[in-house]
């Protein structure tokens, strides 16, 4: 069964997307963080502050290393820092560093299978 994410898994890429829901129209196809639907919780932050509010926000959290795959692209940070699994509400916490506007912890709207595939990945780490 294709799931709507992109993921890199044990050198494969799947990428299944037929609706695109979670890529934002208009965008360009090639894979970029700009393309995920998220908001931004933190804004020009510091990885001591974002790791901060991961851990106030969410119940699980794993230390994710810079050039970690989500969804297909690396992200980028300074250091290793958290990334949360808000199951909850049923979305991520991610931090990511754009050249242009500095570190930003970003909210994606996630499903049940994509965080037990986090899990499975960095719980193995």
């Amino acid at each position: 069964m294709a799931r709507p994410y992109l993921y890199e898994r044990r050198g494969e890429r799947e990428d299944s997307c037929p609706g695109r829901h979670n890529i934002l129209p208009g965008m360009p196809e090639e894979l970029c963080f700009n393309r995920f639907w998220s908001e931004i919780l933190l804004k020009n932050t510091t990885p001591r502050r974002s790791d901060n509010r991961v851990r106030k926000v969410c119940r699980e959290f794993y230390t994710i290393s810079p050039g970690y795959v989500f969804r297909g692209v690396p992200i980028q940070i300074p250091a290793p820092m958290l990334m949360g699994i808000d199951e909850e509400n049923r979305r991520l916490l991610v931090p990511f560093r754009k050249p242009c506007y500095g570190l930003s912890l970003y909210v994606i709207m996630s499903d049940g299978w994509e965080m037990e595939e986090i899990r499975k990945g960095l719980s193995e780490s």
